[in-house]
């Protein structure tokens, strides 16, 4: 089933469901990706629990017009359909970026969230970037992708803390 829900901030989520059985399990694709990266887990998952697969804002089928694209802002979205479809027990998984946006999730979800899964994130952040350095990895960004994803990804993809 295909549905939809907005934001808090008024963005058009588009998201779908398969199954049934608790702990519902909730899809969240990384940067650049949509819903359809999880088409192959669905089926399999969907055996046994409800699954959900979200287009966060900006990405597959969801609206565009957003103004602060923040990490905060695509936990909303994934609180926002998990309010919407009554869940009490989640399992949230992210894939890259995911993984973040899963995190900020769960600590808006507290008790309703009785697992996190990431696939495919980083083994660990490390020190935190410059500015210079920031600037230097989104320029790449720049060069290869289209001008929309670059004005939405606001620079870096991980969080940042920078040193004066």
């Amino acid at each position: 089933m295909k549905a939809v829900a907005y934001s808090t901030d008024g963005v058009r989520l588009c998201y779908e469901v398969h199954g049934a059985g608790t702990p519902a399990l909730v899809f969240v694709h990384g940067w650049s990706c949509d819903r359809s990266y999880w088409r192959d887990q669905l089926p399999y998952f969907s055996e046994e629990h409800k699954v959900v697969a979200i287009d966060l804002a900006g990405h597959g089928e969801s609206g565009l017009g957003r103004q602060a694209w923040t990490m905060p802002a695509f936990g909303d979205d994934v609180v926002t359909v998990v309010a919407q479809l009554g869940l009490e027990s989640t399992v949230l998984i992210g894939h890259s970026m995911g993984g973040d946006v899963i995190v900020d999730a769960a600590l808006k979800l507290r008790d309703r969230v009785a697992g996190l899964v990431w696939a495919d994130v980083y083994g660990s952040l490390g020190e935190p970037g410059t500015r210079e350095e920031c600037r230097r990895s989104s320029s790449r960004f720049a060069r290869t992708s289209s001008p929309r994803p670059v004005t939405s990804f606001g620079g870096c993809s991980y969080p940042v803390r920078i040193r004066p």
